[in-house]
């Protein structure tokens, strides 16, 4: 179990931040690109933007070293993927995952469907470029930058938003009682959902 704290920053306070703390890189940058799942009346949506908990989050993740512009998400998800789960509680979040490999797109969403026992479609797509960064043996940063925002249209990739905030997060356990990330961002603590500002 861990917390899992999200700060909204430009692109100089995010340089002047990891400058301060000279983290080291615990792996190399990579893209990442994910398709959210939700039900017809978008409950999943719902439940984040009330803040309702527990609540969850599905979606199909996969990785690469480039970027990856094609618009079919048939072509994005054909091989190697990733169905994840984040559950989050009143004080932590989990993540559950289950590794796919040489499967399409189509088995995937209905894997979904069957392991979560609600009728989930994919509906938004985000792509962006992350660097992993670790402070010590507890606590890991993530830095998000060229986020790009998706709706779905029947598998094509439609209405594209970039934006320019760089989102830093940072993930430790929930007795770990370490601020230094806060006290160097303070107040840009963020409830930032990548799914619902894409929705």
């Amino acid at each position: 179990m861990r917390n899992e704290i999200k700060y909204i920053l430009n692109k100089f306070e995010a340089q002047f931040f990891l400058k301060k703390i000279n983290p080291k890189s615990s792996f190399p940058p990579r893209y990442i690109y994910s398709l959210y799942y939700d039900t017809k009346s978008l409950n999943n949506f719902t439940d984040s933007e009330e803040g309702t908990v527990p609540r969850s989050k599905w979606r199909v993740r996969s990785y690469s070293n480039s970027f990856n512009d094609k618009k079919n998400v048939n072509d994005i998800f054909c091989n190697n993927l990733i169905i994840e789960k984040k559950e989050t509680f009143e004080k932590h979040r989990t993540k559950k995952r289950i590794f796919l490999k040489n499967i399409f797109l189509d088995k995937a969403s209905s894997l979904i469907k069957i392991i979560s026992k609600k009728d989930l479609n994919p509906n938004v797509y985000v792509t962006y470029h992350r660097n992993y960064y670790t402070l010590n043996n507890n606590i890991r940063i993530t830095v998000d930058t060229n986020i790009k925002f998706f709706q779905l249209r029947s598998n094509i990739l439609v209405n594209e938003r970039k934006s320019k905030d760089i989102i830093i997060e940072e993930k430790k356990p929930i007795y770990s009682e370490d601020n230094t990330v806060f006290n160097l961002i303070g107040d840009k603590h963020s409830r930032n959902s990548k799914y619902c500002e894409a929705l």
